[in-house]
C-alpha cells in the first residue's frame, strides 16, 4: 500500500514540475483581477454577508503556524514536565512524523491545564492507526527528533510567500482569531462532526469520540483506515464513546450512520439556504471500500439522512471545483472545502508544502470572483495535530475545549490586522451561519430541547466577529502563494486522505 501511495505522490510532483510550479506564483485565476469596492452596504449588519466559505485545514496548533505573530498569544518556548524546551524551526515539507492526535494523547499534552506533557504524545503512522496510539512500543515521543510537537513554521518574512508566509499575510490584512478552540480533544472525525453539528452527542453526556473501527487485541481501537469512516462502512464497525467522567469506552457507540443529533444543514434547508460541500475524489487503492465523498473527508456521509437523501447531490467531487464556482460566481450561500491529503498542512510520510499556496488559490478566486462583496471566508484547522500550544482552553463540558488551532476570517468587512481574543469554537461558526442566514440553532431552539439531542455548542458559542458592515467593503488584493492554481486543478488526486486518525 504505501508503494502505491508513494507512486501516487510521484505522478503529483511530476505533474508539478511540468507546470513549472517552483517559485512564487500569483494564484489569481487568469484573466481576473481585483474588484473594485462596491457601494456600502445599507444595512450594515450581519446579512450584508450572503456568502460563507469554510476552508477546512488539517492538524496545526496556533502556535506552530503563527509564532511570534504581533499581537498573538504564543510562545518560543515549551514545557516538557519542569524542563523548558525551545522551539525549533521546521518547514511544511520536513514535517515527515506524525504524532498521535487521539483524544487520550490530547489529554497528556494538556495535563490538567499545564500543556506540558506534550513530550508524552505518541508516534503515529499511516495508513494504520489506533486509538489510543500503540505506535513506538508505546513509548512517548520526546522532544527532540522527527516527531518532536516542539516546532513551528517559517513564515517567510518579509516576503510572506513561502511556507506559512500566505496563511501570515491573510492574518495581516483581516482578522486572527487567537482564542480559537475545538469542542473536543480529539481528532478530525469528530472535529469535522462539530464543524457541521456543534455536538457528537448520542446521550445525556455521552458523546462520540475518537474514530469509528474495532477492537484491538490490546483493548483500543484499531481506526480501519483504507475503508470508509460512514453509512457505507463495514457493518462490524461502531464508535468508542465518552462519558462525563472523560472514560473511553471502545466499540460502544453506534454504527458511523448517526442519527442521534442534527446537524446546521437541516436549519439550512429549512430556510431554503443553498449549500455544497467540495471533497477530495475517494476512489483508489488507498480506500477500496470508499465511495465519492466518503472516509473522513465529508461528515455528512456520516449522517443518516444526508448520505441517503436529496442533499447528497449537494456534496461535490473533486474539491477543486470549487475555484471555478468561486470565479465564475456560482458560490452557494455556505460552502465547505476539503483539501487533497498532501496540501492539507497535515504532517506524516506524504506532507507537502502546497497547503498555503491551495488555500490562497480558494481564497483569491474567491476575492477576485464577482461574489466578493457579499462574502466572508473562514479558514481553520480541524486540530492541533500533537503540535505544542502553550495556551489552556477553557474548558466547557466534557469533551473539551480541546487544544488550540487558528482561524482567519477575510471578508471585505473585515477589520484590518485585527488579533481577536474572544474565546470561539466550532459552534461559534454555526452560530455565525444562523446569524447571517436567519436560520433556527441546530437543536431546533436555545437551549435544544432533550428530543433533538444533547451537548449542542451554538448556544453557548459567541458569535464570530472582527466586523465592520458601516466601513466601505474592502476592495481584495491578492495573496501570492509558492504554487498557481494550476497545480491543483491539473493534478489528479493523490488519494491520500487529509487525515488517517
Amino acid at each position: 500500500m504505501r508503494a502505491l501511495q508513494c507512486g501516487s505522490l510521484f505522478v503529483l510532483f511530476a505533474c508539478l514540475a511540468i507546470a513549472g510550479c517552483s517559485g512564487t506564483a500569483s494564484t489569481v485565476p487568469p484573466g481576473r483581477v481585483p474588484n473594485a469596492a462596491p457601494t456600502r452596504c445599507p444595512a450594515a449588519n450581519y446579512t450584508c454577508i450572503e456568502h460563507v466559505v469554510i476552508i477546512i485545514q488539517e492538524n496545526r496548533s496556533l502556535n506552530n503556524l503563527f509564532m511570534g505573530f504581533p499581537g498573538a498569544a504564543t510562545r518560543r518556548s515549551g514545557m516538557a514536565g519542569s524542563v523548558e524546551v525551545p522551539l525549533q524551526s521546521r518547514t511544511l515539507e520536513r514535517s515527515v512524523g506524525d504524532i498521535s492526535h487521539c483524544f487520550e494523547d490530547a489529554q497528556v499534552a494538556y495535563d490538567g491545564g499545564k500543556m506540558d506533557g506534550f513530550d508524552k504524545e505518541h508516534a503515529e503512522s499511516f495508513p494504520i492507526a489506533n486509538c489510543p496510539s500503540l505506535d513506538n512500543h508505546g513509548k512517548p515521543i520526546g522532544t527532540s527528533g522527527v516527531h518532536s510537537p516542539y516546532v513551528y513554521v517559517p513564515n517567510d518574512a518579509p516576503s510572506y510567500v513561502n511556507e506559512a508566509g500566505p496563511y501570515w499575510k491573510m492574518a495581516m490584512q483581516y482578522v486572527l482569531a487567537d482564542h480559537y478552540f475545538p469542542t473536543d480533544f480529539g481528532p478530525s472525525f469528530t472535529a469535522h462532526q462539530y464543524l457541521v453539528a456543534g455536538t457528537t452527542d448520542i446521550a445525556k453526556d455521552l458523546a462520540i469520540v475518537d474514530y469509528p473501527g474495532w477492537r484491538n487485541n490490546q483493548g483500543g481501537m484499531n481506526l480501519a483506515a483504507g475503508t470508509s469512516w460512514s453509512c457505507n462502512s463495514p457493518a462490524r464497525l461502531t464508535t468508542a464513546t465518552l462519558d462525563a467522567q472523560r472514560v473511553i469506552s471502545y466499540n460502544t457507540g453506534p454504527f458511523p450512520c448517526f442519527t442521534q443529533y442534527r446537524t446546521i444543514v437541516d436549519s439550512l434547508d429549512a430556510r431554503g439556504v443553498s449549500w455544497q460541500y467540495y471533497t477530495p475524489t475517494t476512489s483508489s487503492p488507498l480506500c477500496p471500500g470508499c465511495e465519492s465523498g466518503d472516509y473522513i473527508w465529508s461528515p455528512f456521509s456520516s449522517i443518516r439522512s444526508i448520505r441517503f437523501g436529496q442533499d447528497w447531490a449537494n456534496v461535490i467531487e473533486p474539491q477543486t471545483k470549487v475555484l471555478d464556482a468561486a470565479a465564475n460566481g456560482q458560490l452557494k450561500g455556505v460552502t465547505w472545502v476539503v483539501p487533497d491529503g498532501t496540501y492539507s498542512d497535515h504532517s506524516g510520510p506524504y506532507v507537502t508544502n502546497e497547503g498555503p499556496s491551495w488555500v490562497s488559490a480558494v481564497v483569491n478566486a474567491v476575492g477576485t470572483g464577482p461574489q466578493w462583496s457579499s462574502t466572508a471566508v473562514i479558514v481553520l484547522w480541524d486540530d492541533w495535530g500533537g503540535f505544542y500550544d502553550g495556551e489552556a482552553p477553557p474548558q466547557m463540558d466534557f469533551r473539551g475545549l480541546g487544544i488550540r488551532t487558528p482561524l482567519i476570517i477575510i471578508s471585505p468587512y473585515a477589520q484590518r490586522g485585527k488579533v481577536s481574543k474572544t474565546v470561539y469554537e466550532p459552534g461559534s461558526i454555526l452560530k455565525f451561519l444562523e446569524t447571517v442566514f436567519h436560520v433556527r440553532p441546530v437543536g431546533g431552539r436555545c437551549p435544544a430541547p432533550p428530543a433533538n439531542g444533547f451537548g449542542y455548542t451554538d448556544c453557548r458559542a459567541n458569535n464570530l466577529g472582527g466586523f465592520n458592515f458601516r466601513q466601505m467593503p474592502r476592495a481584495f488584493t491578492p495573496f501570492k502563494s509558492t504554487y498557481p492554481p494550476s497545480t491543483f486543478t491539473n493534478a489528479k488526486s493523490s488519494g491520500v486522505p487529509p487525515d488517517s486518525e
